[in-house]
């Protein structure tokens, strides 16, 4: 059994979402100002990673696909996955780590990848799919969990340290309703859509898919060093494709 075939039994789990009707967004005085207004969209069934993509993975890919000039990932001291000798590696003690320093355009190269190895079409969720799927069975809570503290429910709120002791392994929180982990803080995750603003304004009701065009692609969820009331299943930002962060990372989605 190959590296990609323990991969798809484990970390590659896919989680079906139910087709369905539910609240995007927030309430005024609970968000931001391009969480507004809070609205009623319908979202088909889709499948969901259980669990970011990890840095063993992302380095099975770089090693695999390539990594043209450096430019879908530059490692550095803050990434979990290095560079030695001309091949990635996950850093010590990180293979469970969630991969980071991703900018967009890898993470969509990822999916494309991971489709031709596999013959199943992958994908970046859609950043409806992913506030769905983040709020789980419940209506209006902050938290994929509920309205309680995210104290000892997601990785927030750190100092540097390294990659490895900011950082956590993705399946070191309790999931979600639908068995979801890490939807909220450790690493912002890419979506398809581009970003505006005032999208929320005038977004379709059905299946929306962002703006047809844009300059800054939706990232979701917040990361290790983000307050505890920015790791929320309703805050979205806009950010380059081409940037990298070390609280930058992803998750695959696909059609049914």
């Amino acid at each position: 059994m190959n590296h990609l075939d323990r991969s798809r039994k484990q970390s590659f789990v896919m989680i079906r979402i139910p087709a369905g009707a539910f609240t995007i967004g927030s309430r005024r005085g609970h968000g931001e100002d391009d969480e507004f207004p809070a609205h009623q969209v319908h979202v088909d069934e889709f499948l969901i990673a259980r669990y970011p993509v990890t840095a063993a993975e992302w380095a099975l890919f770089l090693n695999q696909a390539g990594n043209p000039d450096l430019s879908f990932f530059e490692p550095s001291d803050q990434t979990t996955v290095i560079l030695l000798n001309g091949i990635y590696y996950p850093r010590r003690d990180c293979a469970k780590h969630p991969a980071n320093g991703v900018n967009w355009n890898g993470a969509v190269a990822f999916c494309e990848w991971l489709s031709q190895k596999t013959g199943k079409e992958f994908r970046l969720p859609f950043e409806a799919e992913w506030e769905k799927a983040a709020r789980g069975a419940m209506e209006h809570m902050r938290y994929p969990w509920g309205n309680d503290p995210p104290n000892g429910m997601a990785q927030f709120d750190q100092k540097w340290v390294d990659p490895r002791h900011t950082l956590s392994p993705v399946d070191s929180y309790p999931p979600n309703s639908y068995g979801l982990h890490d939807m909220v803080g450790n690493v912002w995750e890419w979506c398809a859509d581009w970003y505006a603003g005032d999208y929320y304004q005038n977004s379709p009701t059905i299946n929306p898919k962002g703006p047809e065009s844009g300059q800054m692609k939706v990232m979701r969820g917040g990361s290790w060093g983000c307050l505890d009331v920015q790791v929320r299943c309703g805050i979205r930002v806009g950010e380059w494709p081409g940037s990298t962060s070390s609280g930058a990372g992803f998750r695959l989605a696909r059609w049914p």
